[in-house]
């Protein structure tokens, strides 16, 4: 079964997932990965508004209570091909952390070459407390 559906029912769902979704180029090199979108879910749950993250590594949320394992995996896997899943501690604008647990695939050409990743975040911190 081929799925028919067009490119304003896809940016709608962009737009309107409470989820944050991030899209960055697959360039490691020049302090890279770097943010070419994120939607408003990014916005609301970070307190960055698009302007201020464009061209910055996602790394700039991290801080002290990141864990640098994880981190180290989350990069590891998108070097070899792999997706990723993780959680742990990130920082919003106001220096609030926050347990962002996230995913990320890869997007390729036709030709099989990692050109775009694509990062599903999510604010797990309630639920982290629930869990305590």
């Amino acid at each position: 079964m081929e799925l028919s559906v067009d490119r304003e029912v896809f940016e709608s769902a962009f737009y309107a997932a409470s989820d944050g979704i991030v899209i960055t180029d697959a360039d490691f090199s020049e302090g890279g990965p770097h943010i070419l979108y994120a939607n408003p879910g990014f916005t609301k749950i970070t307190g960055y508004e698009l302007h201020e993250v464009v061209g910055k590594n996602p790394s700039f949320l991290q801080g002290r209570k990141t864990d640098r394992q994880v981190v180290e995996r989350l990069k590891d896997d998108l070097l070899s091909g792999n997706h990723f899943f993780g959680q742990t501690w990130n920082y919003k604008k106001d220096g609030t952390p926050f347990l962002m647990q996230w995913s990320i695939a890869d997007v390729k050409n036709s030709q099989g070459t990692v050109k775009y990743y694509v990062a599903i975040q999510r604010d797990a911190t309630e639920r982290e407390a629930f869990i305590e």
